[in-house]
């Protein structure tokens, strides 16, 4: 009896999620992996200019893109340190003072450690995403899985 082998997806990843979200179909997910493999970086870069900037506003903004993001594919607690980073960034607003030069206070400054921490992490884990689209792929490509 030929059965067709069935795919895993590695810890990283909520595999039962993933499988109800796009009812089996792995293409959909090589699709959501190879776009968010592109933009997590881009969001990163975005969120650490604004931080850089003490743009809290639009920092928040995209922590909470990324938090969204992140759940989506990777098993950690990013999404939760995200949520936290999201509720204290909004707290941190307040009106700037009538100078240019943007002032950061100390909970701001262990924000953005914070932050620089979950990014390095972040990245790091863009290496299973890599991982999981081209063992999909070899899944999808295997000689014995039926059309």
């Amino acid at each position: 009896m030929n059965h067709e082998p069935v795919f895993e997806f590695s810890e990283h990843f909520d595999g039962e999620f993933l499988r109800q979200l796009f009812d089996g179909n792995l293409e959909h997910v090589i699709a959501l992996f190879e776009d968010l493999y592109q933009t997590i970086p881009e969001l990163l870069r975005a969120i650490r200019d604004d931080m850089a900037s003490a743009d809290w506003i639009n920092a928040a903004t995209k922590v909470h893109q990324l938090k969204s993001t992140v759940k989506f594919i990777l098993k950690s607690n990013h999404p939760e340190e995200l949520r936290r980073m999201e509720h204290q960034l909004y707290h941190i607003i307040q009106p700037l003072p009538l100078s240019d030069t943007p002032t950061i206070s100390r909970e701001a400054s262990n924000i953005i450690a914070d932050f620089h921490r979950i990014h390095l992490e972040i990245l790091a884990a863009r290496q299973f995403v890599l991982a999981e689209i081209n063992r999909m792929r070899i899944y999808l490509s295997h000689p014995q899985r039926r059309h």
